[in-house]
């Protein structure tokens, strides 16, 4: 019964990689676009809302996928990313940012945004009021930019914890 269970959601993912083109894990500390959705989103169109079926396929609690949820967690490039950013906006500005990516969204990794609309790193930071070894760090770790908010990825898809685990012993 739990072959079945696990087949089904393999399965899902599959459909999901070639239907929405959030998947295939990229690294997202090289300049480049990748498709966006919420995670909610995803969670409703390919798995029911069944937070637990996904959780346990990614290896993860169901807490800790409530979490992300609670969250606003975004899946893009096979990541679930977590807005990394404080940068100020309107509650207009933050219902916007979700709507278009409710709908999926291209977006770009902080990487491509610098290097095409501003001069340097330190030109991001001072028109965003942060600090330059800030926006080091953001690229250094594999950022996205999404709608004026910085997303840095928490977790990847389709590697279970357990997996992580046993390539460390």
């Amino acid at each position: 019964m739990g072959n079945k269970a696990t087949k089904g959601t393999s399965k899902a993912i599959k459909v999901a990689a070639k239907a929405a083109s959030v998947l295939p894990t990229k690294d997202f500390r090289e300049p480049q676009e990748v498709k966006a959705i919420l995670l909610s989103t995803y969670l409703s169109e390919f798995y029911s809302n069944n937070v637990e079926a996904f959780a346990e396929e990614l290896g993860h609690s169901k807490d800790k996928v409530d979490s992300w949820l609670s969250k606003d967690a975004v899946l893009a490039g096979g990541h679930i990313c977590l807005k990394a950013s404080k940068f100020k906006e309107s509650e207009e500005e933050s219902l916007e940012r979700k709507n278009n990516l409710d709908e999926g969204l291209k977006v770009k990794t902080l990487a491509l945004v610098i290097s095409e609309s501003y001069l340097s790193q330190g030109d991001f930071a001072r028109q965003n009021k942060t600090f330059q070894q800030q926006v080091s760090r953001w690229i250094d770790r594999g950022t996205l930019y999404i709608e004026g908010q910085v997303y840095r990825a928490q977790a990847v898809l389709n590697k279970k914890k357990k997996d992580k685990n046993k390539s460390k012993k």
